[in-house]
């Protein structure tokens, strides 16, 4: 995925689609797509504010030689586990793979958790041997890569979203003729709305699968949620205080939120 970025970038790539929390390192601003139980689980509700954080997070991507073209998502992120998740209080038994990230350290252990690093490619065999009590993912990347066969549990949680950044090198954006952008963009908006539209659809689908294999499903109440998104508050401290960008970034996130209520 870094190379991805990369390409896109220098221009050896003209256009990439990159799981957000990849982009961390290159815009540490990213990151505020991941914050977790703020993000509406209402999709209707969801996209627009999702479009306000794309025309904020833009600048960043511009300083990097980039244009940021969308958001889409996998989906929901939702945990797989062997040790049943139902509550903050759980979360002090389980060890948590993680990928390298600040935050999302900081996540798990304001809950409670013990984290582990592990490479998404051996995380299958971590769940099996296990190194690791549970992961996250979206449901369709838990299906794809087997993790029903080495998990126990399903946790429905959406405390998450696994977003998709569509990203295009800007020294290319900037040399198409008007009527190339016009076309480019039409096309652009067409294959994300498709994209949001399709995961929206196939989630039940795909607990459906989960509950079939055998997996015992569980949705998190909404006192479950509540109790957990007031653990995360260290978090979206630790992103907000870092510096007077991150602490805008995070306002208007919070005041899009707020205008829901």
């Amino acid at each position: 995925m870094r190379e991805h970025i990369e390409g896109a970038q220098v221009g050896s790539i003209d256009v990439a689609c990159v799981v957000f929390s990849a982009f961390e390192s290159f815009i540490p601003e990213t990151a505020v797509l991941g914050l977790p139980f703020i993000y509406p689980e209402n999709y209707d509700q969801l996209w627009p504010i999702v479009d306000e954080m794309t025309a904020k997070l833009q600048p960043y991507f511009e300083e990097r030689g980039l244009v940021l073209l969308g958001i889409s998502t996998n989906g929901f992120n939702q945990f797989t586990s062997n040790k049943p998740i139902t509550c903050l209080g759980d979360f002090k038994k389980i060890t948590m793979r993680v990928v390298p990230s600040p935050l999302l350290i900081k996540q798990y252990e304001s809950w409670g958790a013990s984290v582990s690093a592990i490479e998404f490619a051996e995380l299958y065999l971590a769940l099996q041997q296990g190194t690791v009590d549970a992961q996250e993912n979206a449901l369709m990347i838990n299906k794809n890569q087997a993790y029903h066969e080495v998990s126990k549990y399903l946790t429905i949680s959406n405390h998450s979203q696994s977003f998709q950044l569509l990203v295009a090198n800007k020294n290319k954006m900037d040399n198409l003729s008007e009527k190339q952008r016009e076309l480019f963009m039409e096309a652009n908006k067409a294959n994300i709305e498709l994209q949001r539209s399709l995961v929206a659809k196939e989630e039940q689908g795909l607990i459906d699968f989960f509950k079939d294999y055998g997996v015992k499903v569980h949705y998190l109440s909404d006192e479950a949620k509540e109790e957990l998104r007031e653990a995360s508050r260290p978090v979206y401290e630790m992103f907000a205080q870092e510096n007077e960008k991150k602490q805008e970034l995070f306002n208007t996130l919070e005041e899009a939120v707020q205008r829901l209520n």
